[in-house]
């Protein structure tokens, strides 16, 4: 599995039938299909903590403000900074949730996202989700 991080600042997300289209400039876009990704989340800044936190899932709101971070099977980690798009992180998290409900979403402690043995775990739960009738 690769390892890699990739930010980037959209102008766009579009969420269609089986995949989210995420466009950064007139010449690039990605095409990311739902079946792709495994888990999702968003993080936030805190002023007083002076860090960053991952909220679980109950707690995110459509109005919270961050970066929106999924992975995806080859355990690259996406992070979405919304400061060029009207959408708020949260709304964008949902949006995901909404479109591929067999994600890993929200905050987790019980495992860790670099460590690939931990992501295969959660591609093997993930997929036993989708096989369940979610999809």
């Amino acid at each position: 599995m690769e390892n890699l991080e990739i930010r980037i600042a959209p102008e766009r997300v579009l969420f269609r039938r089986s995949l989210m289209i995420i466009t950064e400039s007139e010449t690039r876009k990605y095409r990311i299909p739902y079946k792709e990704i495994v888990y999702t989340y968003i993080r936030i800044w805190d002023d007083k903590e002076e860090q960053y936190l991952t909220p679980e899932i109950a707690d995110i709101t459509r109005k919270m403000e961050g970066e929106w971070i999924f992975h995806d099977r080859e355990n690259r980690k996406w992070t979405i900074l919304t400061h060029r798009l009207e959408e708020r992180a949260g709304l964008l998290f949902n949006e995901l949730c909404v479109h591929a409900p067999y994600v890993m979403a929200g905050g987790q402690d019980w495992f860790d996202s670099w460590e690939e043995q931990d992501m295969e775990e959660v591609g093997k739960m993930v997929e036993l989700m989708r096989k369940c009738g979610f999809v």
